[in-house]
């Protein structure tokens, strides 16, 4: 997830109190009990009870705890000023069954809590201290299996904390498992400013208790799949049979189900196991599912319902990536069956070759300096230009108080931003901001008064470091307002689709031109994102060019 943080704000004039932590955890809870108070299970709720009744001591440890990662930690590891007496506060929240102390002499519960000078000296192993962590760890689990556990080891006190019910209480305020406390602390110190919306009653992000365990599902099998597992065909049924089956119409939940399942088929493909990532592939709304589930087919000999499926997609593709796939690969299928292939105009740009000298910097920066010696100057910015234009032009529209967009005080863009309604939802706002088209001089005001009121406010499409306002100035001097018109109208057609692909550099010449150009270096070719933005300004006669660069060594 893009955000904006303001880097222009003095961190060192915040003093956050020691216990700052605590009334953000606080905030927490209450904010889930009052509005999702129907879904928590008796066990949570008796959660937040009993929480409320601990002493302050017992509030902060236990807070400290969540904040840190994992469920197991030693004793000696928590040590915090804040904290007046942290042996009475353990006593109570084991009495109060929050924590409790690690019984369990298994190596891989106590292991990843010791470095590895304090293993190497627990163990009193002089020839380990060059191992690498992980060969470290498997000479102290094969030692533990033939030995008793060092004392120096077994006298640390572990405390167990189960994080499942503040999890809950996480997933039901932020929507998701990524965010955390973390959110509060960068609003605190004032690095992050989200912008004001309403959080209506009925603003509920998850609507029944099986999707708080659906979700939590969904999280750690997502968990296992970046951890980029040595995947084997046990591990990958024990994955899919934990894929929830949900007969729910929650976007929420459809969307990540969807993610999931795509990721598991993508597995599943490259480990040659074509027929299930065949099975999978359409249980995915995955905007590639379609086509690696044509591409399985053909390489499980089906080349007849690869032809079927083919035939579809051309038929209901949209978006440039669909279409581009069909004219690539309908040639191959047609040559093996023989098939007569339509004719089709296929995508082409010319590419200005330069040779330039190579530098230890980027080969953006490189083609900088080679067009700043043809006169103007050139801004490398990627997406950030025309993401932000978008976001200052439909500002109001993208936070207005929808029923359902927003969810809790942390969000950086609506709920819906990438649903088909977005643009329905919002008809009316968003209409009166086209008409400021109309009018050059309203239209710069307007871009220019969201900057001034809304610079800084968290927003995923705003790149607040990378558009400053001089930069925004030869923005709305140099290119045409009808320019800018199409191409954030086409953002906000499909902004998940269109927020990417755009070019790497803006130019300006001294003749009071842009131009927007994509560099590629050695071995670079154009993606079907971006081809589809060149697509866009060849049929809009929207300045643009691709310099390919060619090192002189």
């Amino acid at each position: 997830m893009e955000v904006s943080i303001n880097l222009e704000t003095n961190v060192e004039s915040v003093v956050l109190q020691p216990d700052y932590y605590l009334s953000n955890f606080k905030i927490l809870l209450s904010f889930v009990a009052d509005r999702y108070s129907f879904l928590l299970s008796e066990k949570e709720s008796r959660f937040y009870k009993t929480f409320s009744c601990l002493s302050a001591d017992a509030q902060k440890l236990l807070t400290r705890c969540y904040m840190r990662k994992g469920q197991l930690f030693r004793l000696d590891k928590l040590n915090y000023t804040e904290i007046n007496d942290k042996d009475e506060a353990l006593k109570e929240l084991i009495n109060a069954n929050l924590v409790s102390e690690l019984e369990s002499q298994s190596v891989a519960d106590w292991i990843t809590l010791f470095n590895k000078a304090e293993l190497v000296k627990a163990f009193n192993k002089s020839e380990w201290k060059n191992f690498k962590r992980k060969e470290l760890e498997l000479f102290v689990i094969e030692f533990c299996e033939n030995h008793d556990i060092p004392q120096a080891i077994i006298d640390h006190t572990i405390l167990f904390v189960p994080s499942d019910n503040f999890e809950t209480y996480r997933l039901l305020f932020f929507g998701n498992l990524r965010q955390d406390l973390t959110e509060f602390v960068l609003q605190d110190l004032g690095l992050m400013t989200y912008e004001s919306y309403s959080i209506s009653d009925k603003s509920l992000a998850i609507k029944n208790r099986d999707e708080i365990d659906a979700l939590k599902t969904l999280h750690e099998l997502s968990e296992l799949i970046h951890s980029r597992p040595e995947w084997t065909p046990e591990l990958m049924d024990q994955a899919i049979e934990r894929i929830p089956q949900l007969q729910s119409q929650s976007t929420l939940y459809l969307r990540r189900r969807s993610k999931i399942i795509y990721a598991l088929a993508r597995e599943n493909e490259r480990m040659g196991e074509y027929a299930r990532a065949a099975e999978m592939y359409p249980q995915s709304q995955h905007e590639l599912a379609r086509e690696r589930y044509i591409r399985c087919l053909e390489k499980l000999n089906k080349p007849e319902l690869a032809w079927y499926e083919l035939q579809k997609l051309d038929a209901e593709a949209t978006s440039f990536h669909d279409k581009s796939f069909v004219l690539t690969f309908e040639k191959k299928l047609a040559k093996r069956l023989r098939e007569t292939v339509k004719n089709r105009t296929s995508f082409y740009i010319e590419e200005q070759a330069i040779q330039l000298s190579r530098s230890q910097r980027s080969v953006e920066l490189d083609v900088c300096d080679w067009l700043a010696q043809q006169g103007g100057v050139a801004y490398w910015t990627e997406n950030s230009v025309f993401n932000t234009l978008f976001a200052l032009i439909y500002w109001q529209g993208i936070f207005e108080d929808i029923e359902g967009a927003f969810y809790n005080p942390f969000q950086t863009q609506p709920a819906d931003i990438y649903e088909p309604l977005f643009i329905t939802r919002r008809e009316s706002t968003l209409l009166k901001i086209r008409q400021l088209f109309q009018d050059g001089s309203c239209f710069r005001s307007h871009i220019r008064d969201t900057y001034q009121s809304k610079y800084s406010l968290a927003c995923s499409f705003a790149h607040w470091q990378m558009v400053d306002a001089e930069l925004l100035d030869t923005l709305l001097e140099k290119v045409p307002f009808s320019d800018m018109d199409k191409i954030t109208q086409r953002i906000l057609s499909s902004p998940k689709e269109f927020r990417s692909g755009q070019p790497d550099l803006i130019y300006f010449d001294n003749n009071g031109n842009y131009e927007l150009i994509e560099v590629k270096g050695p071995g670079d070719r154009l993606q079907n994102n971006q081809k589809a933005w060149f697509d866009f300004y060849q049929k809009n006669n929207i300045p643009h060019r691709v310099i390919r660069v060619i090192y002189d060594d």
